[in-house]
């Protein structure tokens, strides 16, 4: 699996493309943004993938590069992953990263390890 930053002029907004490591195919796209600097150090996690891509690992093997990024090299020190329920299995990738709570999940970086 392949994270690609996508060039923004936004400053408090990390784009990233989930791409196919095999085949450099575009899967989805992880987005972290409302990002806050100085003592809170926090943003918003937002992501999608494609419907034919769903249920094979794509996205939770993404959201672990995108965690890592988020914590050691943004340097955050939370996020909340706002989670817009319109499918059954919705919120499922969240609790196994660690992110708490329904819906709205938060996720600190003291609380979340790499494996």
């Amino acid at each position: 699996m392949l994270l690609a930053r996508t060039a923004t002029a936004e400053p408090y907004l990390e784009r990233l493309e989930v791409r196919r490591r095999a085949d450099d195919a575009l899967l989805g796209h992880i987005q972290i943004s409302q990002i806050a600097r100085g003592n809170f150090q926090s943003g918003y996690l937002g992501y999608a993938i494609g419907a034919e891509h769903r249920g094979r690992g794509y996205m939770t093997e993404a959201l672990q590069l995108a965690l890592r990024h988020a914590f050691r090299t943004l340097r955050l020190h939370r996020l909340e992953a706002n989670v817009a329920c319109r499918r059954v299995d919705c919120g499922e990738l969240e609790h196994p990263l660690g992110f708490l709570g329904n819906r709205v999940a938060h996720l600190s970086a003291e609380k979340w390890q790499l494996s």
